[in-house]
């Protein structure tokens, strides 16, 4: 039986959350004795991560850096959608303007809009400063983008400076404590699965089997989700490392 792993590191925060709860009831229902411990472990701490989770949506500020954070990601979506548009234009002076604001985004790498915030904040910033140099404007204004490249810088701008105003308040607190007990929920989540495929091992015959097609249906189905962004499991791996 093929197993597919889940994409922990390409998922958005409450779609992992969500992950990690569908696969909890999934377990459940199955009333395995020798799965009682790992999966009390497991429901222990996914019970501490909602919990965090859902003090962390209260705050205003978190709103807040959710919609700055979207702009952001409209933002160099856009550019880059239009750049690839625009790279086979009829027009030589600018298709060679679309390559150089293409180029210009993939020295930083791909799917900018996917990095953490931290390193969306820093990437972003450099490579606005990269789009605002003379060749950078130039291309920008033959491809009709330069609205969209002060948008992007805008609305990075207003995030990290409500990143900031979030860490000096007490539901910072509440958001860091959401990311490392996902993290630890995750580690419980492995840990449960290894103890199942280990059991399937020594029992074939026990529903361990039944089990294990029931969570690599539930991460195909989560996969699917950010499968036409073009993630793959190789970028889930570097970005949970």
């Amino acid at each position: 039986m093929g197993k597919t792993t889940p994409y922990f590191g390409s998922y958005n925060q409450s779609e992992c959350i969500q992950y990690l709860l569908d696969a909890e009831e999934l377990c459940k229902r199955h009333e395995n004795k020798n799965l009682d411990a790992p999966l009390q472990t497991f429901n222990e701490g996914n019970t501490d991560m909602v919990k965090a989770f859902k003090k962390e949506r209260k705050s205003n500020i978190t709103k807040l850096l959710t919609q700055y954070d979207q702009r952001r990601d409209d933002a160099i979506v856009c550019l880059s959608l239009v750049a690839r548009a625009y790279s086979n234009h009829f027009d030589a002076e600018i298709r060679d303007a679309a390559e150089t604001v293409l180029n210009t985004i993939d020295k930083y790498g791909k799917s900018l809009h996917r990095l953490n915030y931290q390193s969306q904040t820093s990437v972003l910033s450099n490579l606005y400063n990269d789009l605002t140099t003379e060749t950078g404007v130039t291309a920008l204004a033959k491809i009709h983008m330069t609205d969209v490249a002060e948008e992007m810088q805008t609305s990075n701008n207003l995030f990290n400076e409500t990143y900031l105003a979030r860490v000096e308040e007490s539901a910072a607190q509440d958001q860091i404590a959401t990311g490392e007990l996902i993290k630890v929920s995750i580690d419980n989540y492995r840990h449960l699965v290894s103890i199942i495929e280990a059991y399937h091992t020594i029992k074939p015959d026990d529903g361990y089997d039944v089990l294990l097609k029931q969570l690599n249906e539930l991460a195909a189905k989560y996969n699917g989700l950010i499968s036409s962004t073009g993630a793959n499991e190789e970028d889930s791996e570097e970005q949970e490392s």
